[in-house]
């Protein structure tokens, strides 16, 4: 196995003004010469795009159980950034509350799911996780009291949520990485017989 490698007022409208018919025609030009020159763009970006290439680590793999790692890695990319989301909601809440009593939600189920996440990886992908980041105990983090007028636990709690923060980070770049060489295993397929292509179409 291998690596791979997000009510104010509202003024009133301007007094209109006639436009030249000039001026008119020539922004007509303008914008029917915009739209060719971004059609342009889009063709070059294509012929210079690399062709998808399959690789020999999904050989074993059904087309049917492709598509299935690339959701599969999908799900685990936003649940990752589900976490992200909920450790800066408690960073801001904790930078916020000053001495008062801190109220948040209990997310401890949903961050518990983290320590099994390697493992999901390892059963969904094909490429080795030997060198993915190790996933922190975000619910220690999460569930960790600290009285609001204890300045230095806040400091403490704060930091050790934003280096839990960093790690799902790194950890985000590596799923979209790998969710990147699936969808090029899928696209390869697809070139070389288009007609797999067609069963989206209905799905």
């Amino acid at each position: 196995m291998m690596s791979p490698l997000a009510p104010a007022s509202v003024p009133a409208p301007p007094a209109r003004t006639a436009v030249p018919q000039t001026a008119r025609g020539a922004g007509v030009l303008t914008g029917v010469g915009d739209a060719a020159a971004r059609r342009a763009e889009r063709k070059a970006f294509r012929a210079a795009a690399p062709t998808p290439e399959r690789h020999p680590s999904y050989d074993h793999l059904t087309l049917e159980q492709v598509r299935g790692v690339r959701d599969q890695l999908l799900d685990l990319e936003i649940q990752v950034a589900h976490w992200q989301h909920v450790l800066r909601a408690r960073i801001v809440v904790l930078r916020s509350a000053g001495p008062k009593e801190q109220r948040v939600a209990d997310h401890t189920r949903s961050l518990a799911q983290a320590v099994h996440l390697r493992r999901r990886l390892q059963n969904c992908d094909v490429w080795s996780t030997d060198d993915v980041v190790a996933v922190p105990d975000l619910v220690e983090a999460w569930s960790r009291a600290v009285a609001g007028h204890d300045a230095d636990g806040v400091d403490r709690l704060c930091a050790d949520l934003q280096g839990a923060d960093s790690q799902l980070g790194l950890l985000l770049v590596d799923l979209r990485a790998r969710h990147g060489l699936a969808t090029i295993e899928l696209l390869a397929r697809y070139r070389t017989e288009p007609g797999l292509a067609l069963h989206l179409l209905t799905r």
